[in-house]
Formats: C-alpha cells, sequence, structure tokens
C-alpha cells in the first residue's frame, strides 16, 4: 500500500530509513522519530502525517500503528495501517481557501463601502456643517459655541474612524508594497503613540520573495488581533513579533513579558 500511495518500489523502500526518504519537512521528521519511540515504549496511537512522494508531492495518510511483539512478550518493532487521504486534505484546504476567498472578498466589499459611500458622505456633511456655521449671526455662533465645536469633533472623529475601519479591513499598501512594509507602519504608530507598549518586529521576511496576496492578508489580519489581544488583555510593555519565511515555510513567532494566561 506504501508503494502505491508514494510512487516507490518495495526494493527503494526496503532497507532505507522512511524518515529520510518520506519526510516532507523537519516538521513531520520530528513526528515520525517520536512516533517511532513512542511504539518501541509500547505505546499504540493514531495519527495524520504527509509524506513526500517518488515524483515529489506531498501525501497525506491516516496511520493506525502498534508496537509488535514477539512471542516473549518483547518488541521486536512495530506495524501500521495506513489510509490514504491526500484527497480529503485537499479537499478540506479548498474548503478553507473557498471561505478565506468570500470573507477577504465580504471585507473588501465593507471598505469600499466605508471608504466611498459613509466616507464621503460624512466629507460632504463637514463641508455642509462649516458652510452652515459660517452662515449663522456672529452672536448665534457665540451662543452655541461650545456645541459647534462638539459637533465638529464628533464629525471629524467619524471621518477618522470610518477611514481606520477601513483600512484596518483592507490596507491600501499591502498589495503595492506588501505584508512587511504594512506591518512596519502598524508597529510605528503604537510605538510612537503609545507609552506603555512597545513593540519589535524582527523579519527574514524579503518583499522580493512574498507570499501571495491572499496568505499575506491573512497573516496581516492574525497579527492585528495579537496586537490588539495584546494591547488589551496581556498588560505587557513589550511585544516581539517574528517574521520568517524559508524554503517555502512561513513562521510567524509572537512573544511579550505579559501576565499570561490560565491553561487550565
Amino acid at each position: 500500500r506504501m508503494c502505491d500511495i508514494t510512487g516507490y518500489s518495495m526494493d527503494e523502500l526496503l532497507g532505507e530509513s522512511a524518515l529520510e526518504i518520506l519526510s516532507s519537512n523537519e516538521e513531520d521528521k520530528l513526528i515520525m522519530q517520536t512516533r517511532s519511540t513512542d511504539r518501541l515504549l509500547g505505546n499504540s496511537e493514531e495519527y495524520e502525517i504527509s509524506v513526500k512522494t517518488k515524483a515529489g508531492e506531498t501525501a497525506w495518510l491516516d496511520v493506525h500503528a502498534a508496537p509488535y511483539r514477539d512471542a516473549k512478550g518483547q518488541i521486536t518493532g512495530s506495524f501500521c495501517t495506513l489510509l490514504d487521504i491526500t484527497d480529503k486534505k485537499r479537499f478540506e484546504k479548498e474548503k478553507v481557501e473557498i471561505a478565506v476567498k468570500a470573507q477577504d472578498a465580504e471585507q473588501n466589499r465593507i471598505a469600499t463601502d466605508l471608504h466611498d459611500g459613509l466616507g464621503q458622505l460624512l466629507t460632504a456633511v463637514n463641508l455642509y456643517y462649516g458652510t452652515l456655521i459660517k452662515g449663522l449671526p456672529k452672536s448665534v455662533q457665540k451662543d452655541h459655541e461650545g456645541m459647534i465645536k462638539l459637533t465638529q469633533s464628533l464629525i471629524r472623529k467619524s471621518m477618522t474612524d470610518s477611514r481606520a475601519i477601513s483600512h484596518n479591513l483592507k490596507p491600501p499598501d499591502l498589495e503595492k508594497y506588501g505584508l512587511l512594509h504594512v506591518i512596519q507602519g502598524v508597529v510605528n504608530q503604537i510605538n510612537q503613540g503609545s507609552d506603555e507598549l512597545k513593540i519589535i518586529l524582527l523579519s527574514e521576511y524579503h518583499e522580493s520573495n512574498r507570499l501571495d496576496l491572499q496568505k499575506e492578508s491573512v497573516v496581516y489580519k492574525i497579527l492585528q488581533e495579537i496586537i490588539n489581544n495584546t494591547i488589551k488583555h496581556s498588560k505587557a510593555t513589550k511585544l516581539v513579533l517574528n517574521m520568517r519565511w524559508e524554503k517555502d515555510i512561513f513562521t510567524l513567532i509572537t512573544t511579550d513579558n505579559g501576565v499570561g494566561f490560565d491553561s487550565s
């Protein structure tokens, strides 16, 4: 069955290390090592793992593994049953991609409506209100000075907030300049405006080798959530964001000096 799934012949697999032949990446290699050790300790288990086929493609397996014992009860090896779940994994991935695209499209629509609809309407309201106030007698302006200033302040805040929401949903610079540029802008904005939290951005992610726009958009939203949760809940004074992009694997590591959470 393994030969059918991976494309290797029996002669090519016998006597060879499955870790070296079949591991699609270092993470899966570590998983296979750990699972093999567990079976030598007498543990039976079920898990999913990706393997590399002879053609260089990725196949997914549902593995049921158990230790093999001789007549004396000594563990001398292990045996496994394998189920090819590649099509299932591919279908799950496609479902997630469709859901992400739909969500992204909806957020883009909302951002566009905010910018082109509500944003322009608020701009017009601000202009008309300014014209209205200028047309009032000076005595009336003076009598209602406090209310006039409050109303102007609320209109301008509404304009600023709608613009900020639109940009958060659909950063205008993401497609043009990329994830690193946009995140650096967010980090700079927070560092300049906050005395309580400082963010350090470490990056081995180069714009010359970017993720596609959809993935960058997802990572941007994840980073937004991390930063917002850190500000609201962690009581941290320092947040470190570390982005890495190596051998087609994007890694995001975040650490802070906050209070943490109760894992129980």
